[in-house]
């Protein structure tokens, strides 16, 4: 598995390191960090450099497609230090190196995602069910923490709609990345792209929540294929709040878009030697959470 994490501009993010170190705990290879010279200049003085492969994202010829995005979206360079387009043109980067290196089987993440196993372990099951798979908190948003994309044909696939709606898409309110992906989804889940969503309830927690209905299946469709859970975005809120530098809130979340209902989910976290583990339980059964997205950034929070 190739697994790429992109970090542009030049603010300080320390909680990406945690973010690798989880990586490297759960012994996962083939780590690559898509970064500008100032942040990789801050790894190479960490021990973990050494385990992670840092490319510098000022090197790359801008695709047509990506300059065109940044000289024609409508999205704001200055909100929230230009999160909303900097969300969008991540792709571009990800596509950029992806096809120039020929890449299969890759796994982007957010910077604020951990990961709690070796992810190759997952590797038929992806293969298998997922063309792109991708983390949804509900009907109508994709939360894109955790991408999964067969080929590196699937993220030109991605930027190929990007560049397609860039116009007049982000002229409407509220409109970023993760209502657009939720667009692409719905308009090519029924084709013969394997564009789906990746398992954030079991079945059992679909029936416990009086959500186990033809119209939420795409939410624990594979999840006994994994056995193992992902984490939109509800689960890390519930463990640890929101990113104090945009939300006042403190402490424990619950978001109330979640398709389920965060308060009637019990999370256990279990310590190891020299790490926590969170799994959630349903009917006396401990469920794994593969990733947790920490929206609180504190991506310290299961080292002992």
């Amino acid at each position: 598995m190739n697994i790429i994490l992109i970090h542009i501009g030049n603010s300080k993010v320390d909680y990406l390191l945690n973010t690798v170190r989880h990586l490297i705990h759960f012994n996962n290879k083939r780590l690559f960090l898509l970064a500008n010279k100032k942040m990789i200049k801050r790894f190479k003085n960490k021990k973990i450099s050494k385990k992670i492969n840092l490319i510098d994202i000022q090197k790359f010829s801008l695709s047509k497609q990506h300059q065109n995005f940044l000289n024609n979206t409508r999205l704001s360079k200055e909100a929230q230090n230009g999160l909303w387009i900097k969300s969008v043109e991540r792709f571009f980067y990800l596509q950029n190196f992806c096809e120039k290196n020929k890449l299969k089987d890759i796994i982007h993440i957010e910077n604020d995602v951990l990961i709690f196993d070796r992810l190759s372990k997952f590797k038929k099951v992806f293969n298998k069910y997922y063309d792109i798979g991708m983390t949804f908190l509900n009907q109508d948003l994709c939360v894109p923490g955790f991408i999964y994309f067969k080929n590196f044909k699937n993220t030109n696939f991605i930027c190929d709609y990007i560049f397609s709606k860039n116009r007049f898409f982000f002229q409407k309110k509220n409109k970023n990345d993760m209502r657009l992906l939720k667009d692409m989804f719905q308009k090519y889940k029924n084709s013969d792209h394997k564009i789906r969503l990746l398992p954030t309830m079991t079945d059992i927690m679909a029936k416990e929540q009086g959500l186990f209905e033809k119209k939420n299946e795409a939410f624990y469709k594979y999840q006994n294929n994994f056995n193992f859970l992902f984490d939109a975005c509800a689960i890390g809120q519930k463990i640890d709040g929101l990113d104090k530098k945009y939300h006042k809130h403190k402490g424990s979340y619950i978001n109330q878009f979640s398709i389920f209902d965060a308060n009637n989910i019990e999370i256990i976290i279990k310590k190891f030697r020299n790490f926590k583990k969170p799994f959630i339980k349903i009917n006396n059964k401990m469920v794994p959470l593969l990733n947790v997205h920490m929206h609180s950034k504190k991506t310290n929070f299961f080292f002992n």
